[in-house]
């Protein structure tokens, strides 16, 4: 089997990895070398402390206590620093005197392969050192949000089943059985739904309402993401690949932005001989989807102080379509917890808006179900089985008899699932593309850039929109900003003291690299492997020099590449010069991709894709794919409208068949 040497590899880094930690855990994890590190991490900075080890240390095992197999990862951490100590000093890092460790943290952080063991290791203290009061109140950074006591609540929700709460295994028939609650299964379930056809709705993750969404990042980093948010592609180095898992999907922990196709989009898709996906055809359901989601355009209010260092450096560049984004977001207050969990309702993800509108139309979801194996009876689709688990742990199993199946899970995992449920395809889990995006920060002393109180995306430039480069921001919140960070030490101090001062700005390409899910891979980890794009790399290295002009011309003090140790700060236009004229390496980069497409993408015949272009599965009769795994190739904006507007329309002709077999 094609995938035998790939899975092999896994299953034994696997193991390896858990025999480390576990003799870890023994030799290495020791209290005396923790505190050892976490006094070495942070000195004191400007305005903030040194922190209290003992504190800082008593955070470490609140959270490793709570994130299953933190505990391991934190002792071979330590382990690693260990190691690398002894290879400097020939003694444990704890056995060194503070100023030997301390000059041991600078001197990795300026190796550009040690720096990111070092991050690696440090990872559990910057997250406690992020959580301590004492670093918050030195910073003027505020905890958490007021939650609402009370949360209304819909006749809808009594359409709701948890695994939780069933006291037995449950058996049902539907007409559909839709498996996921993004973008692409939530339209698919509405549109339906209103058409008067009985429908399933399931996910794997939890129904969570606002009195749920706390504004504890790391608390809802748990709830809300796939793996704790720990998801990448190798590309070979890590790019950081976030899926939400929870009713929503990932449109719950996305920034909201909303745009329609592009002509290109609509050309392209010509050009792959589906000429049926195309502009008229999909404005309605386009109308659709904007109603839905209440579509509206951001404030300058919600953008906050970035929005106008965007425009007028913009000028200043002779940059001309600068503009405020669309966002699912018509009464936003401006949290800044869109990747969270929006804990005033403003954000119109498809739990606030699209599932409870298919469950007022008479669909049931059920909550906590993972999908499993779909039921087959002579080459067709006759339902599916998902497994849960009630309060007690005691697994339970969800049975629906279903002629049609519509498969929602995503684009990293709808392939593994089609393949492990006998679907062959020489294209199934290839075609990955995924808006490689980076960004700049830029520090602005003095100045209070409101990171609190405006929203994660709210402005755009898109001057080069046409050659695939799109550039949006403004906001990063202090825990994921801090985690990104890949140095420690000074600079970690430095960057983080500066939060509030600080301004960013993202950008992405339309990539031109392709990327594979394997799908035959152990437990429900996508294994996931992708090609970056010399083009593609030399447009994000273009778009970084270009947003470090811009923010340096409006007068930071200095900007800097967010999440690159490699590459040092940068304080002024000549120093910017010389900056870009050296040669940059793509490992120098930590990068991130929030819009997987294309591993079960419709094409006009088998060979060419997994689906059809009614989104049916080629051979597979009743067998439907209806989210970003279907969508044919990069779209160079945010997809969450594209996705949701193809699913209506693959829906609708699901229902016209489903009305002429009834009639």
């Amino acid at each position: 089997m094609e995938n035998t040497p790939i899975v092999s590899m896994v299953r034994k880094s696997r193991d390896l990895a858990l025999s480390a930690a576990r003799k870890a855990v023994d030799t290495a994890g020791r209290p005396r070398a923790a505190r050892a590190l976490a006094e070495a991490l942070f000195p004191p900075g400007e305005i903030v402390p040194a922190p209290d080890p003992g504190d800082l240390l008593s955070l470490v095992s609140f959270y490793t206590d709570r994130i299953p197999g933190a505990r391991e990862f934190t002792a071979g951490g330590l382990a690693l620093v260990d190691a690398l100590s002894m290879a400097a000093t020939r003694r444990p890092f704890s056995d060194n005197t503070f100023r030997t460790r301390r000059g041991l943290i600078e001197k990795w952080n300026k190796n550009p392969v040690l720096t990111h063991v070092l991050s690696a290791a440090a990872a559990p203290f910057k997250l406690a050192w992020l959580g301590s009061p004492e670093i918050l109140s030195a910073v003027g950074v505020a905890r958490g949000v007021t939650m609402p006591k009370v949360v209304e609540t819909g006749r809808w929700r009594s359409q709701m089943t948890d695994a939780a709460d069933c006291g037995e295994d449950l058996d049902m028939e539907a007409d559909v059985a839709v498996l996921g609650t993004g973008a692409g299964g939530a339209a698919a379930a509405h549109e339906l739904a209103s058409r008067g056809h009985a429908v399933a709705l399931i996910e794997e993750g939890r129904y969570f309402s606002r009195k749920d969404f706390s504004g504890n990042v790391v608390q809802m980093t748990d709830r809300l993401y796939r793996n704790k948010g720990a998801t990448f592609a190798f590309s070979p180095w890590p790019v950081f690949l976030p899926l939400g898992k929870a009713v929503g999907g990932t449109t719950t922990v996305n920034s909201g932005t909303c745009f329609p196709p592009t002509p290109w989009v609509y050309e392209h898709w010509r050009s792959l001989g589906l000429p049926e996906l195309n502009e008229a055809a999909l404005s309605p359901h386009l109308a659709e989807v904007a109603r839905l989601l209440k579509i509206s355009t951001a404030t300058d209010e919600t953008i906050g102080p970035v929005g106008e260092i965007i425009r007028s450096g913009a000028a200043k560049l002779g940059l001309k379509d600068v503009h405020a984004l669309s966002r699912n977001a018509e009464a936003c207050d401006g949290k800044a917890l869109c990747q969270f969990g929006c804990p005033s309702g403003a954000k119109q993800s498809t739990d606030v808006s699209v599932v409870p509108r298919a469950l007022e139309r008479g669909a049931f979801l059920f909550t906590g179900f993972a999908a499993r194996r779909l039921l087959w009876e002579n080459g067709s689709v006759a339902g599916v089985v998902c497994r849960g688990r009630d309060t007690s742990g005691a697994p339970r199993t969800l049975t629906v008899r279903a002629k049609n199946v519509v498969v929602a899970m995503g684009t990293l995992l709808t392939p593994v699932f089609l393949a492990r449920n006998g679907v062959e395809h020489p294209q199934l889990g290839r075609n990955l593309t995924f808006h490689p995006a980076s960004g700049v920060g830029g520090i602005f002393p003095g100045v209070d850039m409101k990171n609190q109180a405006s929203i994660p995306q709210g402005i755009g430039i898109r001057d080069f929109a046409e050659e695939g480069l799109m550039l949006e921001g403004g906001t990063m919140q202090w825990v994921p900003y801090g985690m990104s960070i890949r140095r420690s030490g000074k600079r970690f101090v430095h960057l983080m003291e500066n939060w509030p001062h600080t301004a960013f700005f993202g950008f992405m390409v339309r990539d031109r690299g392709r990327g594979r899910v394997w799908t035959q891979t152990p437990g429900n980890f996508p294994l996931v492997t992708y090609r970056l794009d010399d083009r593609d790399f030399g447009q994000l290295i273009r778009a970084m020099g270009l947003m470090m002009r811009l923010f340096l011309t409006q007068g930071a003090s200095e900007v800097f590449s967010l999440g690159s140790p490699g590459l040092p700060p940068v304080r002024s236009l000549p120093e910017l010069d010389r900056f870009m004229r050296q040669k940059f390496r793509k490992r120098d980069f930590f990068l991130s991709a929030w819009h997987p497409l294309g591993t079960a993408r419709v094409a006009p015949t088998p060979e060419a894709g997994v689906c059809g272009p009614d989104h049916q599965v080629w051979g597979r009769k009743g067998l439907y794919v209806m989210d970003g795994s279907a969508v044919p190739g990069p779209l160079g904006v945010n997809p969450q409208v594209t996705i949701a507007a193809l699913s209506l329309r693959a829906a609708s002709l699901l229902a016209d068949r489903l009305d002429r077999e009834a009639g």
